[in-house]
């Protein structure tokens, strides 16, 4: 068992992806509809593939990637020829996508509680909690799943954004 001290710790901090809550799988349920969506919605044009978007289609094109970056490998995988103005269909797709998410977080929030707790007995004990995230949706999802007041740093707030690219890079420096 790993004791955290606040003779010995000045703080901890946790990812807010899987760690703090699950919203890899309100992600994955918002690509899916999207594309499923737009390729339902599309004429299929020989040497593209319409199937519906799957688990293993999230892993190999979406997650960890920059939310264009994911559209685009997606659907060049899937034959989906982008037209006169890719770049047009990338940011629209990539800002449906977006909406869909915001409706889910609105919605509310899966959270892992035993890290919720840990988090609230860290901030009772006098031991600095801060969350991180790539994401540009910390905040709200932290309002979103109630939780706020267990994370006082966060992204927006008293801490930096980090990229998940790049773990190992301080993502919340607050003076001491």
């Amino acid at each position: 068992m790993v004791a955290v001290d606040p003779r010995f710790h000045d703080a901890v901090l946790f990812d807010l992806d899987g760690v703090i809550t699950d919203t890899a799988s309100l992600h994955q349920a918002a690509w899916r509809r999207l594309f499923d969506d737009y390729l339902a919605g599309r004429p299929q044009a020989p040497g593209e593939d319409h199937r519906p978007f799957t688990d293993t289609d999230y892993r190999h094109f979406i997650d960890g990637k920059p939310r264009d970056d994911g559209v685009r490998d997606f659907l060049a995988a899937r034959g989906v020829a982008l037209g006169a103005d890719p770049q047009t269909v990338v940011r629209e797709l990539g800002d449906r996508k977006q909406e869909i998410f915001a409706a889910q977080i609105a919605a509310g929030v899966p959270v892992f509680d035993s890290t919720v707790s840990l988090a609230r007995r860290l901030v009772h004990a006098g031991v600095r909690v801060a969350v991180f995230s790539a994401s540009r949706n910390c905040a709200g999802v932290l309002e979103s799943a109630g939780i706020t007041e267990a994370f006082p740093a966060a992204p927006g707030r008293h801490a930096r954004r980090c990229s998940a690219a790049a773990p190992t890079r301080s993502s919340a420096i607050w003076p001491r």
